[in-house]
This record gives C-alpha cells, structure tokens and sequence, in this order.
C-alpha cells in the first residue's frame, strides 16, 4: 500500500482540512459536502481542545487508511487522556491510554501508530491468563515479547499510513526493549516514570 497516490491524496487532504489541530474539515461543524461522514469514536478523549482536536485528527486518518488498526483501538480502549509519560492503563476501569504532549506534537501518522500500539496492550491485557489476584503477569501484556507484538502491529499500521522510510526503518529496528529506560533488563515502573514521551 505504500506509495499507493489513493492513500496519499486521501491523506493529504485529511491534512489540509486539519492544519493547525483546529476543528478538522472532517468535524460535523465544518464538514464539506464532499467530505467522508464523520463517525465519532467509542471512547472517550479527554484532554484539553487541541488534544482532543489532535486525536480525532489521528481516529480519523486510522478510518480512512487502517480500519482494523481502529477496530483494536475502539474495543480495548475506554478513555484515551492527556498524561505525562504515555502509556497503556489497561487494568482501569475502563483502560484508559495516557499520551503525553510530546506524542501528541509527534506527526500525525506517528500518533495514529501510537494509538494502536497501546490498544495492542489492552488486547494483551484482556486476553491473558490471570494469576491468583485476578490480574494478568506484567509480562503477558506490558513485557519485551508483548512490546515485540505491539511494535510489530505499529509499523503495519505505519505501512497502512504510507509513514516515511525513516518511521519505518526505525520501527523494523525495535527488539521490544525501548520502554527499558533505565537499561536494567527489567520492564517496571521506574522505567515508565523515565519515559520522556
């Protein structure tokens, strides 16, 4: 699908009528005659107008190019929130995805990647066996082989998007261990309280 001019005239008209992460040309308030109807997602966004306005940008943009890409997103995703660092709440009630301002202000194409890597750790979550206190091992959902799995679902999403060589080739490059911050072989809490994204 890459360098398909469907994908990217489509894209780019996206872009056009989103400049300036404003009310989107896609927006029931400013949809063109010509536009795709807009279809407002199942969960929440919550954050202040330009997060909320970025992350329709990025729904709207998985629509168009990567509709199961969506799919995962809209069925292991309750809340999607401005936090710093980003991540997957996935054991909230309802699993609530953090994105943080450096992920938000990341291109378009890149946050719409994000959106699905982290709903791939709801899925993960959801679906793994649970331990005796009811919740599933950090490992099954949150660990390098389930970062593998999420990463792996990101640049397909990212290939959907027709995302530049360089997003591409830096995904392809992804062992799982870039949310081992500190380096210490060890996925946890320290490591998520370092994350700069």
């Amino acid at each position: 699908m890459r360098g398909d001019r469907s994908v990217r005239g489509a894209m780019a008209a996206v872009l056009a009528g989103c400049a300036g992460f404003g009310a989107c040309a896609h927006t029931p308030e400013r949809r063109s005659p010509h536009a795709p109807a807009y279809t407002p997602p199942p969960f929440a966004i919550r954050g202040d107008e330009s997060f909320r306005a970025r992350v329709r940008q990025a729904v709207f943009m998985l629509e168009l190019t990567d509709p199961e890409g969506l799919k995962i997103v809209a069925d292991h995703v309750g809340v999607i929130a401005n936090h710093t660092p980003s991540g997957m709440a996935a054991y909230e009630t309802p699993p609530t995805m953090h994105l943080a301002q450096p992920t938000i202000d990341h291109s378009l194409v890149w946050l719409a990647s994000v959106l699905v890597h982290e709903a791939v750790h709801s899925r993960l979550y959801a679906g793994a066996p649970r331990q005796p206190n009811g919740e599933p091992a950090y490992d099954a959902w949150g660990g390098f082989e389930a970062e593998r799995m999420c990463n792996a679902r990101q640049l397909e999403t990212c290939v959907r998007l027709a995302a530049p060589d360089s997003v591409l080739n830096h995904l392809a490059a992804q062992d799982g261990t870039h949310g081992d911050v500190n380096r210490d072989g060890v996925l946890d809490y320290r490591d998520y309280m370092l994350r700069s994204w």
